[in-house]
């Protein structure tokens, strides 16, 4: 992959980040419209579709350059999640106790928020066990916690797949059981961007053919953002197939919208084939250097801000609703810039911490 290819998928996955981070500072009870930007709530699942399609195509890269053994995978992959996902547990319980203990009327009956069976809502969300089955254990106030749930049984069942494991196909058996429904029906969108990559690598599309999908990719978005209600697809299968709202999809939580995920997903490819064979075009030496460190540094810190952001500004609102300095140019501010500097923060001291991580991991499994 050439220094234009990964500075693109780089800003993808920088963008997605940002319209997650900003879609949510959009809800009326937080900003309110902040930049006038009144649709982006809608869009924050397409964007972890977006994260879902780049960590399989990422995957299966890094897999092939130096996580080939399955020792520098696993330690590599645990620690990659867990450096992020514990910090932000702790800066989500510390912005709730704060929040709650200011002004506990803006959490009761909240978006996301749920405290029940503190210690066993914990442990789950620490173990990233969230999203097992039917079951959707919230992090307390932080809701985009779910889809790490999501990506750490993805990592996990593609050790079935992509390693030379004993018993490949009963460990790959054990653990689809154990994820359940919900995580199954959302891998094939994570595992075509393993399979995406395989092919690009292998194939050659000529320039008109790559900018002709990348134009229908992006056409293709904009009219089903702007002419299909969300969801649509899936409540049309639901209403064909099932006649009526049914028990098993609204079981299915942040998967149940199935359909329209996978069409989104195949734009993503599309999107990503196109780029990818235009940019393998140019030459690394066109790409100016400080440019392109400077979107790696910058796309380093996308996994601390989807992690990290919404306690905060929930956080800051609670506080600035109870100081009555709600919706001014101050919190708004607040609740846009200090989020990105936890998150920096949080980027810094989680690679830190992936250090010891990859070392304890390692010994734990070279012990068995």
């Amino acid at each position: 992959m050439n220094k234009f290819n990964s500075a693109y998928l780089d800003f993808v996955r920088l963008f997605a980040a940002l319209i997650v981070f900003v879609g949510h500072l959009n809800y009326e009870y937080l900003v309110g419209s902040i930049f006038g930007a009144t649709h982006l709530p809608g869009l924050g699942p397409d964007a972890v579709m977006v994260f879902f399609v780049l960590s399989g195509f990422i995957i299966s890269d890094v897999v092939k350059r130096r996580e080939s053994a399955l020792t520098e995978y696993v330690s590599a992959r645990i620690s990659r999640l867990l450096s992020i996902a514990w910090p932000a547990l702790l800066i989500t319980l510390m912005c709730d106790q704060l929040g709650q203990a200011i002004n506990p009327d803006y959490y009761q009956g909240a978006w996301w928020f749920n405290d029940s069976h503190f210690i066993p809502r914990l442990g789950v969300n620490l173990l990233l066990l969230n999203q097992l089955w039917f079951f959707d254990v919230g992090a307390f106030s932080n809701g985009p916690f779910w889809s790490l749930g999501y990506e750490a049984f993805f990592y996990a069942i593609f050790v079935a797949i992509g390693f030379n494991v004993k018993h490949r196909k009963l460990l790959f058996m054990l653990l689809c059981l154990i994820a359940g429904p919900k995580i199954l029906i959302l891998f094939p969108i994570w595992l075509s961007g393993y399979y995406l990559y395989n092919y690009v690598i292998k194939t050659q599309l000529s320039l008109i053919t790559s900018i002709i999908l990348f134009v229908l990719s992006v056409l293709l978005y904009i009219t089903y953002k702007s002419y299909c209600g969300e969801g649509l697809m899936s409540s049309y299968f639901t209403d064909l197939v099932f006649k009526k709202q049914n028990t098993f999809i609204s079981s299915l939580g942040h998967s149940g919208l199935f359909l329209d995920y996978y069409f989104l997903s195949l734009l993503i490819i599309l999107n990503f084939l196109a780029t990818y064979n235009i940019f393998k075009r140019i030459s690394d030496d066109r790409m100016p250097n400080m440019l392109y460190r400077l979107n790696r540094v910058l796309a380093l810190g996308t996994f601390a801000i989807y992690a990290v952001h919404y306690p905060i500004i929930h956080c800051i609102a609670a506080l600035s609703d109870y100081y009555k300095i709600s919706h001014t140019f101050q919190s708004n501010m607040m609740m846009f810039l200090i989020p990105l500097m936890v998150s920096a923060l949080v980027t810094y001291y989680g690679n830190q911490l992936r250090k010891p991580m990859v070392r304890i991991i390692k010994c734990i499994i070279s012990r068995d």
